[in-house]
């Protein structure tokens, strides 16, 4: 037998032999015989984290490994200590660096299937432009989507978002099951875009503070 298989009895007088699957596959059973087979899609918890202090809490740093996923959720909650202040996102690329360039179309749906955009922003608004009062908890789900091969940032490249209600602001909302598609503006890839982690742009200060990162599918190919 070589390295890595297993025997298992298929009905004849000898063992059959196995050999052994790719990295990562997972054994199953077919009809009467087992079988490697590649791993059913999961979320993978790529950061957990807890923050009791007084600070600015959403802040992931530069993962860039994160960009071999192609679909990130993040789950934050904290209590607002200070500041009255509206909440804008920023991802970090493949480089390790904040994407600040102006976004040229963050974009919703209006009735009769018009377009709206607000356009050449640096970061993604999560509050309509509106500030969150102190005293007040936030519990914000964010799922991000790695851009197509030909997002390759400005020239009118848009992100399909979540509108918050007649006569709001077209930017990400902050609802829960918010959806958005991130593009990266400062590299230029051959593959799709990948986003590497996330800091909250504002100056207000955050208590009680979990944020937790989850990532599925392969970004890879």
């Amino acid at each position: 037998m070589s390295e890595g298989s297993i025997g298992y009895y298929s009905g004849s007088s000898v063992l059959t032999e196995l050999t052994a699957g790719n990295s990562a596959d997972v054994l199953t059973m077919g009809a009467t015989n087992p079988a490697w087979s590649p791993p059913v899609s999961v979320w993978t918890e790529l950061f957990n984290a807890r923050n009791v202090a007084s600070s600015n809490t959403m802040d992931t740093g530069a993962q860039t490994d994160w960009g071999t996923y192609r679909v990130l959720k993040y789950y934050w909650t904290a209590y607002v200590d200070t500041g009255d202040n509206a909440l804008d996102l920023q991802f970090y690329n493949v480089d390790g660096n904040l994407e600040t360039a102006s976004i040229q179309g963050v974009a919703g749906f209006y009735n009769s299937n018009t377009l709206n955009q607000t356009a050449n922003q640096s970061s993604y608004d999560l509050t309509f432009g509106n500030t969150i009062a102190n005293d007040r908890n936030i519990v914000l789900e964010i799922t991000v989507l790695c851009a197509g091969v030909d997002n390759l940032g400005a020239g009118g490249s848009y992100s399909l978002t979540q509108r918050g209600g007649s006569g709001e602001s077209y930017n990400v909302t902050y609802c829960h099951g918010t959806l958005a598609q991130a593009w990266n503006s400062g590299v230029t890839s051959t593959n799709l875009m990948p986003y590497c982690g996330c800091k909250l742009q504002s100056p207000a200060t955050f208590t009680g503070s979990l944020l937790t990162v989850l990532g599925m599918g392969d970004n890879t190919s």
